[in-house]
């Protein structure tokens, strides 16, 4: 969570999981990133950004090493983009018409 002037402005949600991907060794442990959320006021501040390398951060700090993150939204492009500069890479596409 991020304070800005005494108001939450942004907040990320994440779980550890036991891997039954098929990209990540079966059984071990990784960061599923479920939520990133910053208010439109703020976004461009790195406010995101700071709250993903904190959660990566502290999954590494018990011995997570893998982390995976899904997202459902019109501007993918841009999604794509963010977590591929926190080193994320593209494992599938889904689309619809």
């Amino acid at each position: 969570m991020t304070l800005r002037k005494g108001r939450i402005v942004g907040y990320t949600h994440g779980v550890i999981q036991t891997s039954q991907y098929p990209i990540f060794p079966l059984n071990s442990r990784f960061l599923e990133i479920y939520e990133v959320y910053v208010h439109p006021d703020y976004r461009g501040d790195r406010i995101g950004s700071q709250l993903v390398d904190r959660m990566i951060a502290e999954a590494e700090s018990n011995g997570i090493t893998h982390a995976f993150v899904g997202s459902s939204n019109l501007d993918w492009q841009r999604t794509v983009g963010f977590y591929e500069r926190h080193g994320f890479k593209m494992w599938y596409v889904q689309m619809y018409r």
